[in-house]
């Protein structure tokens, strides 16, 4: 686990990239299904801007907007051994199990798949062991941040 101090959201993004990199080094071994990367913190903490870096790292020129009233997003990436990232975001869920009435299952099942789950805490029950983690702490200071990584 490593923990990093943020003092703007370009540095989130740097953090997430150096993320992005370990998952591509990472997805070379074969893999029974999807990488699961659960991320956590406050409102406004840097979860999508995580996202944001990530998926930038991976090579996407899509822009990473919170899925909150999506739920799930497929972003395609033809890097290495990944074809897509599903970003989702399970905040506005009422109960955990929900998740899998939109397919969570199958996506969990890809082994082609990564997976960043906004709110990852609130369905951490149902992600698979192993899951990655990533937490983002607000600071003392405007913009500064502390994310713990895990993966």
């Amino acid at each position: 686990m490593k923990l990093f101090r943020s003092s703007s959201s370009g540095d989130t993004r740097k953090i997430a990239a150096r993320a992005a990199r370990s998952i591509l080094r990472r997805s070379r071994k074969v893999r029974q299904r999807a990488i699961v990367i659960g991320l956590s913190g406050d409102l406004g903490a840097g979860k999508t801007t995580f996202v944001q870096g990530f998926l930038r790292a991976l090579g996407s020129r899509s822009r990473a907007i919170s899925p909150t009233f999506l739920l799930i997003r497929r972003i395609p990436v033809k890097r290495a051994n990944i074809s897509s990232v599903f970003h989702v975001d399970v905040y506005r869920l009422r109960r955990p199990e929900e998740i899998f009435r939109v397919g969570f299952r199958d996506i969990l099942n890809d082994p082609w798949n990564v997976i960043l789950v906004e709110w990852g805490d609130r369905i951490k029950k149902l992600l698979p062991r192993g899951s990655g983690w990533v937490s983002l702490v607000h600071g003392p200071k405007p913009n500064e941040r502390f994310i713990r990584v895990k993966i």
